[in-house]
């Protein structure tokens, strides 16, 4: 069995990372592409790298060492929760690969422990960006014995089990309950999101909390207990972290043998379980019931526009995935404002530990929000294998294209009108200031609608075997994300260099340069032959 676990792990991989695209593609231009999407991963994981490190350099000057690993791996915990939560069901009960691998000579038990090892795998990295430049400055500075090495490197490659396993749980079970519901996808996209604004609450009050005490306690210069303090925080919130650091520091093999336990025995379990149904899961996931209730009524003509339109919204709410990603950030969006509107700027701000940004940079805080949620950069690529029919209707390009748009403007302009109105109520600026937090965060709404289309033009991805892939995964979203931040940090920058009577001569520059540059980008991309794609 293990393998046909290691075949199908190392299919699967290779088709998320396009290695074997890289390799014997003939391709120039997609493997062009790829190479580029490698550079930004690597690129990611070298800042994620360096800010781990100085973090651990600068806990090291506080003397607040022993805090370093509790914090790391809880933190490292819950983002892998939050991340492996939106996607393990659809992966774990995928039954478009289903079918495909139900009818190889393969075990159902290969298939979930294959899929289950492809979401470790791709966790494991980010642990290891993370701890291993924490460790190694951690071991610079402290010289600990060989224990300390033993155990934090395997205990890094423990760290993703338990976090994985709940979240599969969780995803294995709303896929299992929404399966037999009629509006399945919305239910699972509402309750994710309410996960996710709760999960998020949680930390930030928690934090803000630990913040406060911290701060009464440093001006009183007593670090160690500082240090007491948030590491008895860090294990009251996530036990398995003080398991973890109680074994790197004070060298407990019992606090490591509890640390494997707890880490390695759910894993199991969960996967035993799960092979054990898993047949029954999936053939229950593809049953529909048909019902005998159509009745012929009246046919109703519409627009091209207007049809291409209703069709990319029925696509985009098709996909829980989908939504997901595009849409929490805009409700994220609406919940900041209504935190800045009940506790105030100045209070958001030192929750989140931004002091200053709010004021003074909102409407292009608002603008990297409205960067990041664009359905656009992905809309092309879920056409899938189905491309083809689209592009062979005698249909233009700017029809098939607009209705694209018009689909990331209904997800987030509903958001974006609501921010600006509870914020005009919440924050006391100049009129222009006022005019700015409507403006820019609209402006750049626009051109990543339009910029998204560009770029998934130029990335595309139809071969895919999971939404998620794309979603998540694909060139094109990485270099939206890469390019979302960039165009908005810039002005960030200009306007804290800047005196502040220029403020408003900065921002508007920006306003005009944005507004540009899409209507650049839109004829650009009416004139693309969409055969050619």
């Amino acid at each position: 069995m293990w393998r046909e676990v290691r075949l199908l792990t190392s299919v699967s991989l290779r088709n998320i990372w396009g290695v074997n695209q890289i390799r014997f593609s003939g391709d120039k231009k997609q493997k062009r592409r790829l190479l580029l999407l490698l550079v930004t991963y690597v690129l990611l994981g070298v800042i994620l790298g360096g800010y781990a490190g100085g973090l651990s350099y600068g806990l090291i000057l506080l003397g607040m060492e022993r805090v370093l690993p509790s914090y790391l791996p809880a933190v490292l915990s819950l983002l892998i929760f939050f991340f492996t939560a939106f996607k393990a069901g659809s992966i774990l009960f995928d039954t478009v690969t289903y079918e495909m691998l139900i009818a190889l000579p393969v075990r159902p038990a290969a298939i979930v422990l294959s899929r289950f090892l492809n979401m470790y795998v791709q966790n494991i990295g980010m642990c290891l960006i993370i701890m291993l430049p924490a460790a190694s400055v951690y071991a610079w500075f402290l010289k600990p014995g060989l224990w300390f090495y033993f155990s934090m490197i395997l205990g890094t490659f423990l760290m993703p089990f338990l976090p994985m396993t709940a979240a599969c749980a969780i995803g294995a079970l709303a896929t299992a309950v929404s399966s037999r519901i009629k509006y399945r996808n919305m239910i699972n996209v509402v309750l994710t999101i309410t996960l996710t604004i709760g999960f998020l609450v949680l930390v930030t009050a928690e934090s803000a909390a630990l913040e406060a005490e911290g701060s009464i306690l440093q001006n009183a210069e007593m670090l160690g207990e500082i240090a007491a303090m948030l590491e008895q925080g860090i294990g009251s919130i996530y036990f398995p972290a003080k398991w973890f650091s109680r074994a790197v520091v004070d060298s407990s093999t019992a606090a490591f043998a509890g640390f494997f336990t707890i880490s390695v025995v759910p894993a199991a379990l969960f996967v035993s379980l799960v092979q054990r149904y898993f047949k029954k899961i999936c053939e229950a996931l593809r049953a529909h019931k048909a019902q005998g209730n159509y009745a012929l009524q009246e046919l109703k003509g519409r627009s091209q526009l207007r049809a291409l339109y209703q069709k990319e919204v029925k696509r985009y709410f098709a996909s829980g995935i989908y939504v997901m990603n595009t849409l929490i950030g805009y409700i994220l969006m609406v919940v900041l404002a209504v935190s800045i509107l009940v506790a105030g700027v100045e209070e958001v701000e030192r929750m989140l530990g931004l002091p200053g940004v709010m004021s003074r940079f909102l409407p292009l805080v608002l603008a990297l929000v409205s960067s990041m949620g664009s359905t656009t950069v992905s809309s092309i690529s879920m056409e899938g294998k189905q491309w083809w029919l689209t592009k062979s209707l005698p249909l233009t390009t700017a029809q098939i294209l607009d209705s694209k748009i018009l689909v990331n403007l209904t997800v987030a302009l509903p958001c974006l009108v609501l921010t600006d109105l509870i914020l005009m109520i919440a924050v006391k600026t100049t009129f222009l200031g006022y005019v700015w937090i409507f403006v820019i965060p609209f402006a750049y709404l626009l051109l990543f609608s339009v910029l998204g289309i560009t770029i998934n033009l130029k990335m595309p991805l139809f071969d895919w075997e999971s939404e998620a892939v794309v979603v998540k995964q694909s060139g094109a979203v990485v270099v939206s994300m890469m390019t979302g931040m960039i165009s908005t940090i810039l002005p960030m920058v200009l306007v804290l260099v800047l005196p502040r009577r220029l403020t408003d001569v900065c921002l508007g520059a920006v306003t005009v340069l944005v507004l540009a540059v899409t209507a650049v980008l839109y004829r650009k991309n009416r004139r693309v032959d969409l055969r050619k794609i």
